[in-house]
């Protein structure tokens, strides 16, 4: 006997539902046809959808716009979150653009899935996650006995931010190491940080011991107090996060140091001076240098971190009077890569100044481009970058260009019928600088070469991956769109070189999300061919091709005459005589008028 399968109906008639029977659905239904009743059905206003197809996610995870749309860009319904970055969303428009163009037939044949919103790149979690205990362990090693990792995280991780005066933390060694429980769980964070960019095996260190310990103290100091000390703690705490893919967690542990940073008025210019019991100043310098520069550090790591969050950062310039530091304002504080981190910081901040239901106009979209490349041609170009850390700076450069960039290639995508699910601001065209985006293209492709021949790309600097990512998807739709396919062709098939020399030999502590960064490339490039392939066949099928004969496309005009009037010396004629000369131009004085305004009226008839 045949099985009856359910099946779900919009409403039901009224019969069965006062019966509280399965209704199909049909008019009339079947119950009320074979007990011969009126079938009636309540009027429900039910919100039409158009159906979505097999193979493509369900609409639940679809972005949704803001109407006049939020800066970069979209709205996840399946994680609560808004995305501006333009790599995180790009891929799902981008592939639902072609879907809605694709022929039932070749969507049917394909095995095609739309990509996912998410934070490609984001995470670097390497060779360890890093899990989170509610009890604390009691067994740790000793401070002095890291200091090896200490030392290593002043040389090759410090620099970029110097979130910590190496000067001042080595004189407290001797003295703090033992004693001070706040400098031990500083010296364990970096230890444990430092332990991460360590290109090696996985950490031989109890990390999870060593973060929960630090992590305790220092919130239980911050539960009741607020120092400087603190704002550096929960800084490491945010970069040691961030290498760890701990998104939520980095983010909150950044506001933290942010709310700390303003509740202590560091932000404000004028500040107390220290008067001894004689009436003397002591420490002034020093104590405004450091809220100087804990204020300065807590804003650029607030500005680069929230940019690689896809969030505003909480900690705007308009908070401050202070003037930041110069370019070439190095000192025991400031150093060369922090200096160059806090100059972009500054830029990022500008593009995060419109709020986050504004997009930058195409005027002030001109400006911050200028601005972008002047950092570049200050900062990027001068001395030689040998060293991972010394890339950073360049890195994080080119990880904001592209992404800056990537909001240009919106309006060369098809919107689908549903409009309202596209935000507004991507449609709108802003100012496109193509050369430029296939020289920042070409220039990502030659540093994350060296970093994985040099076997570095496994190191968990946040922009390694996310280039690589974000450089590769900008090519495949730049290519698929007709743009400068040759050039940008190049840069792809260097930058797929790449991928599968990762996928086929990982490189040591290899980032967790590589294979969806990758998954994700081929399947963008998948809806590309498709629709390079169905714009073929439609042109080969809607215009017939040209014939051999090219005649029509000859010009008979040039600027004064005719093409063929072309006076060939070798067969000109000799010279008449005077006297033949005079007949000659007699007989033919009638003929000159003629011919004259016969010229004219033709001049006003071209064909070219």
């Amino acid at each position: 006997m045949q099985q009856a399968v359910a099946r779900r109906v919009r409403a039901a008639c009224a019969v069965c539902q006062r019966r509280k029977l399965k209704c199909d659905g049909k008019q009339p239904c079947s119950r009320c046809a074979r007990t011969d009743r009126i079938c009636r059905y309540a009027k429900v206003q039910v919100q039409t959808q158009m159906p979505a197809r097999a193979s493509v996610v369900p609409r639940a995870n679809v972005p949704v716009g803001l109407g006049r749309g939020s800066p970069w860009l979209g709205f996840s319904f399946s994680k609560f979150r808004f995305h501006r970055r333009y790599q995180d969303v790009l891929p799902f428009y981008f592939c639902e653009s072609v879907l809605a163009q694709l022929p039932e037939s070749v969507v049917a044949a394909e095995d095609l899935q739309l990509p996912s919103v998410q934070n490609y790149g984001w995470n670097l979690a390497g060779g360890a996650f890093l899990a989170f205990a509610l009890q604390p362990s009691a067994t740790r090693p000793p401070l002095r006995e890291l200091r090896p990792l200490v030392q290593h995280y002043f040389d090759h991780v410090n620099p970029l931010f110097s979130i910590v005066n190496e000067r001042v933390f080595w004189s407290q060694w001797d003295s703090a190491a033992d004693a001070n429980s706040l400098f031990n769980a500083i010296g364990y964070l970096m230890a444990i940080t430092a332990e991460r960019y360590r290109c090696g095996p996985p950490p031989r260190v109890d990390e999870t011991a060593l973060f929960n310990h630090s992590y305790a103290v220092v919130s239980e100091f911050s539960f009741e107090w607020e120092s400087v000390e603190l704002i550096q703690s929960w800084l490491l705490i945010a970069a040691y996060l961030r290498c760890c893919y701990r998104q939520t967690s980095c983010y909150a542990a950044l506001a933290r140091a942010v709310a700390m940073c303003r509740g202590m008025s560091l932000n404000l210019e004028a500040k107390p001076e220290q008067v001894d019991a004689e009436g003397e100043q002591t420490g002034a310098l020093h104590s405004t240098g450091k809220y100087y520069h804990c204020f300065w550090t807590v804003y650029t790591v607030d500005k680069i971190f929230s940019h690689q969050l896809g969030k505003v950062g909480s900690c705007p310039i308009s908070i401050t009077k202070l003037k930041p530091p110069g370019p070439q304002q190095q000192d025991e504080w400031f150093q060369g890569g922090s200096l160059e981190m806090l100059q972009l910081a500054l830029i990022i901040d500008e593009l995060q100044q419109c709020g986050e239901d504004q997009e930058v106009g195409p005027t002030e979209t001109i400006v911050l481009r200028d601005k972008l490349h002047q950092w570049y041609t200050d900062h990027a170009r001068g001395p030689a970058r040998d060293t991972v850390l010394q890339l950073q700076p360049t890195l994080t450069y080119l990880d904001v260009k592209l992404t800056w960039e990537l909001r240009t290639l919106f309006p060369l995508l098809s919107p689908t019928k549903q409009v309202a699910d596209w935000p507004i601001s991507l449609l709108q065209p802003v100012p496109m600088d193509y050369h430029g985006l296939l020289e920042t293209c070409q220039a990502t492709a030659a540093l994350v070469k060296r970093l994985v021949h040099r076997g570095e790309f496994g190191t968990p600097w946040w922009s390694h991956l996310s280039l690589l990512f974000t450089c590769s998807l900008a090519c495949i739709v730049l290519v698929s769109c007709g743009v400068q396919q040759r050039q940008y062709a190049a840069v792809l098939a260097e930058l797929m070189e790449l991928w599968q020399e990762l996928e086929g030999n990982p490189p040591e502590n290899q980032p967790v999300m590589l294979k969806q960064c990758y998954w994700c490339i081929k399947m963008v490039n998948k809806f590309g061919v498709l629709k390079l392939q169905q714009a073929t066949v439609v042109l080969q099928e809607t215009v017939p091709k040209p014939q051999s004969d090219h005649s029509p496309n000859k010009h008979h005009f040039k600027q004064f005459g005719r093409v063929d009037d072309e006076v060939d010396n070798e067969n000109t004629p000799a010279p008449s005589p005077p006297q033949q000369q005079d007949q000659q131009q007699q007989q033919h004085a009638a003929e000159s008028i003629a011919d004259e305004l016969l010229q004219t009226l033709q001049w006003f008839d071209q064909h070219f």
